[in-house]
């Protein structure tokens, strides 16, 4: 497992001009068994890659964020005390995923009503050659999406392109916004953001859809835009 720093310097190698820390959260509502951050270890990581902030200031910019999960009752498995200090919250299904499709939209939209999440990340939750996509609404989750201003994650690992294109093209229509990143856990960069990229481009999203085009300085703040 890297350290902080080991990412940072990685991504400042890379020449990205911005790197998100977006561990994996594991609350006392009900996590991930066995792994991700507890909230006050998620605060520590936090305190941590703000002094590394500090230090490489100039080469690339440092955020911090969580990925959350969101529970069967479409709450977050993270306080909001813990959650108001990141600069940003993906939040996403890890478990309990052969719910009805009705329970698990209302799932889905319950936590993209709530204000608490900036990212829903792979919509869909697929795994290709592992797991099918989760069984939910596809069009009553975009809109909730949508009129939250919560974006919806390109997410760029080649075994998940989630969203794909074709539902990426969907949500454009109704009105979504997007982000495009690597969800790398293992070797930091920019190699697979290019999977991504092109999963946004056959749904034919333009820079204006993708918040993750814009410069670091403007995409926390459109990011929180909702």
């Amino acid at each position: 497992m890297l350290s902080e720093e080991a990412w940072v310097k990685a991504a400042a190698r890379s020449g990205l001009a911005y790197i998100g820390l977006t561990d994996h959260s594991y609350g006392p509502k009900g996590g991930l068994p066995g792994w991700g951050l507890t909230g006050q270890q998620l605060l520590e990581h936090r305190a941590r890659v703000l002094e590394l902030a500090d230090r490489h200031a100039g080469k690339v910019r440092v955020f911090v964020g969580t990925e959350a999960n969101v529970l069967d009752d479409g709450g977050l498995d993270l306080s909001a005390n813990v959650l108001d200090q990141l600069d940003y919250v993906v939040a996403g299904v890890h478990t309990h995923f052969q719910m009805s499709a009705a329970a698990m939209t209302d799932r889905i939209c319950k936590a993209l009503r709530s204000g608490r999440i900036d990212i829903l990340s792979h919509p869909t939750g697929r795994k290709i050659g592992q797991r099918g996509p989760l069984d939910f609404d596809r069009d009553q989750v975009f809109q909730a999406a949508a009129e939250s201003r919560t974006c919806l994650e390109l997410d760029a690992q080649p075994d998940r392109l989630d969203l794909n294109g074709e539902l990426a093209r969907r949500a454009r229509d109704l009105g979504c916004r997007f982000t495009v990143d690597s969800d790398n856990h293992g070797t930091p960069g920019r190699v697979h953001l290019r999977w991504g990229l092109d999963q946004a481009r056959r749904g034919w999203l333009s820079k204006r859809d993708v918040l993750t085009t814009r410069p670091a300085t403007k995409v926390l703040k459109a990011l929180r835009a909702h």
